[in-house]
C-alpha cells in the first residue's frame, strides 16, 4: 500500500514526465505488438523501410504555443530489419530509430520551400517574427524554436513504390508489413502523446476514415483560398485544431495566395482568426 509520501512522489512525476516519455509510452506497446505480428508472421522485412514515428524537439514542452507538422510519408527511413530487432529488445527505443532531424548539424538539409522542411522553416520563421538566420546560424548551430515542435507522418511505413519497389522488396510480405503498420496512423495517438494545439498535415489526401477515425472530428470550414480543411477534435480535455493543407510542393507550383511566403502569411491570419492562442509570437 502506498504511503501519502509516495503518491505525491508518483504525482510530481506523471506531471513532469516530458512529451519524449509520453511518446515513448504510447508508442511503445504499439511497437511490441507490430514486431511480434512480422516475427511471428515469418515476414521477409528485406528492402523494406523501417517505421517512421513521432519525435518531439527537446524545447517542445517549454514552448508556449504547441505544433505538430504531419507529412504524407518518408523517402527511404533506415532498415525494417534493424526496427524489428530493436524493437523485439527494446520498443521504447525502437520508437526513436534514426531520429537524426533533432540532432546538431543533422536535421534541415532540404530547406527548399517546396520541401516538408522548408515549409516548416518558413512557417516558424514568420510564425515567431524573426529570420532564418537567426534559426540556423552560420556556425551550423540552430536556435531553440528549431526544436519546439513535432513532427511525424501520416504513413508510418512509405508506398511500396517510393523505396522498397526499387530495393527488390517482396510486394507481398510488404502488404502484410503495411496491414501490421495501420494501428500507428492514427491521430489519436499523436494528440494524446505531444498535446498539441494546432496540427498541420500537409498532404490533401490523407486518408481520413483511417486517419482520423477513432478521434472525435468536427469539421469547422474549408477555406477556398488557402485549400485547408479545417477540423477540431477533442481527445478527453485536449482541445486540438487540424489544418490539412497541400503539400508545400503545390503551394509552390501553383503560386496559391499569390505566392509562397503569402500563402504562409495569410495562413497564420487565419490562425488569428480562429483564436487558438490568445496572441501570437509574430505580434509582441
Amino acid at each position: 500500500m502506498c504511503s501519502d509520501r509516495d503518491k505525491d512522489i508518483e504525482t510530481t512525476y506523471i506531471m513532469n514526465k516530458s512529451t519524449q516519455d509520453k511518446i515513448r509510452e504510447e508508442y511503445a506497446p504499439l511497437v511490441k505488438t507490430f514486431v511480434e505480428n512480422v516475427i511471428n508472421s515469418k515476414l521477409n522485412t528485406e528492402g523494406v523501410p523501417a517505421l517512421n514515428l513521432p519525435k518531439a524537439g527537446d524545447y517542445y514542452d517549454e514552448c508556449t504555443h504547441k505544433i505538430a507538422f504531419i507529412g504524407m510519408e518518408t523517402k527511404g527511413w533506415g532498415k525494417m530489419s534493424e526496427f524489428i530487432k530493436l524493437g523485439s529488445k527494446l520498443p521504447e527505443e525502437a520508437i526513436n530509430y534514426k531520429d537524426l532531424w533533432f540532432k546538431e548539424g543533422k536535421r534541415y538539409k532540404h530547406l527548399k520551400p517546396a520541401t516538408f522542411w522548408g515549409f516548416i522553416v518558413t512557417f516558424l520563421e514568420k510564425f515567431y517574427g524573426c529570420t532564418k538566420r537567426r534559426l540556423i546560424r552560420k556556425d551550423g548551430t540552430y536556435h531553440e524554436i528549431l526544436s519546439s515542435f513535432v513532427w511525424g507522418n501520416c504513413n508510418s511505413l512509405e508506398r511500396y513504390c517510393v523505396t522498397a519497389k526499387k530495393n527488390n522488396a517482396d510486394k507481398s510480405h510488404w502488404e502484410k508489413i503495411k496491414e501490421f503498420s495501420f494501428p500507428f496512423d492514427d491521430i489519436e495517438h499523436i494528440i494524446k502523446a505531444t498535446k498539441p494545439q494546432l496540427i498541420f498535415i500537409t498532404y490533401t489526401k490523407v486518408d481520413k476514415d483511417r486517419y482520423l477515425k477513432s478521434v472525435g472530428c468536427e469539421k469547422i470550414i474549408s477555406n477556398k483560398n488557402l485549400h485547408l480543411h479545417h477540423y477540431s477534435i477533442e481527445v478527453g480535455e485536449q482541445k486540438t485544431h487540424v489544418f490539412i493543407i497541400p503539400h508545400p510542393t503545390w503551394i509552390v507550383r501553383s503560386k496559391c495566395y499569390g505566392g509562397y511566403k503569402k500563402y504562409i502569411k495569410e495562413l497564420i491570419n487565419y490562425i488569428k482568426e480562429c483564436s487558438i492562442w490568445s496572441d501570437l509570437p509574430v505580434d509582441k
